[in-house]
C-alpha cells in the first residue's frame, strides 16, 4: 500500500475518497437525526431504513447509469461528487432555515440514490490492456 501512495494521482484519489466518505457519513447521520426530530419515531430514523431507501433508488437507476462507463471517468466523478455535496448543503440550508418537512428528507435520499447509481460505475477499476 505504501508503494501506491508514491503516485500523486493515487494520493489525490485516496484523499478525495476520505473526504467523500466522511461527508456521506455526516449526511446519513444528520438525515437520520432530522427524521427523528421531525417524526419523534426512532423506527423511522433508523440509518438502515434510510440506506434501504437510497439503495432502492440506486438499484432502479443502475441500468440507465451503466452507460456512464463510456464517459470520461474523471468528469463523471467530479459531477457526482459535486451533486452529492450540493445535496448535503441544500439539506443543511433547509434545516437551518426551518423548512425541513420529512418529504424533503425523502427527496434527499432519492437524489443520493441516483448519484450513487452513476458514481459506482465511475469508480470501478478497469484493468489496463498491456
Amino acid at each position: 500500500m505504501l508503494q501506491a501512495l508514491r503516485s500523486r494521482n493515487y494520493r489525490l484519489f485516496f484523499g478525495g475518497q476520505i473526504v467523500s466518505l466522511a461527508g456521506t457519513w455526516i449526511t446519513t447521520t444528520a438525515t437520520s437525526w432530522l427524521v427523528y426530530r421531525l417524526t419523534g419515531s426512532a423506527a423511522a430514523a433508523r440509518p438502515g431504513r434510510l440506506r434501504r431507501a437510497v439503495s432502492g433508488v440506486s438499484l432502479w437507476a443502475r441500468s440507465p447509469a451503466s452507460s456512464s462507463t463510456d464517459w470520461d471517468r474523471r468528469r463523471l466523478l467530479v459531477v457526482t461528487q459535486t451533486v452529492s455535496m450540493l445535496q448535503s448543503f441544500a439539506l443543511a440550508a433547509l434545516t437551518l432555515g426551518g423548512r425541513s418537512p420529512s418529504r424533503r428528507s425523502s427527496s434527499s435520499s432519492v437524489v443520493q440514490g441516483i448519484v450513487n447509481a452513476f458514481d459506482m460505475p465511475g469508480r470501478a477499476v478497469v484493468p489496463r490492456s498491456r
